[in-house]
């Protein structure tokens, strides 16, 4: 059985987020997975809990993963 994750709330996860310390090193942003708005090479390590899956159309998956690398700086963690 498939869980879309789409109701998730921004204040739910920036709560959880405060609760662990971690304030000052997250920045919480939404937007499509298929076009991030990060620059190449921008990230240590990316990562992706349930999320991939939920894009239905096949080459949107397929670039959301392409996004997903580029925006990693090389020899980062995937």
């Amino acid at each position: 059985m498939s869980r879309d994750q789409s109701h998730n709330k921004m204040a739910v996860t920036q709560k959880n987020v405060d609760d662990l310390g971690l304030t000052d090193r997250v920045n919480l942003v939404t937007g499509d997975m298929t076009k991030l708005n990060f620059p190449d090479a921008s990230f240590d390590v990316v990562t992706s809990s349930f999320a991939f899956h939920n894009i239905k159309n096949e080459q949107a998956r397929i670039n959301a993963v392409k996004e997903a690398i580029r925006v990693l700086k090389p020899g980062a963690i995937s």
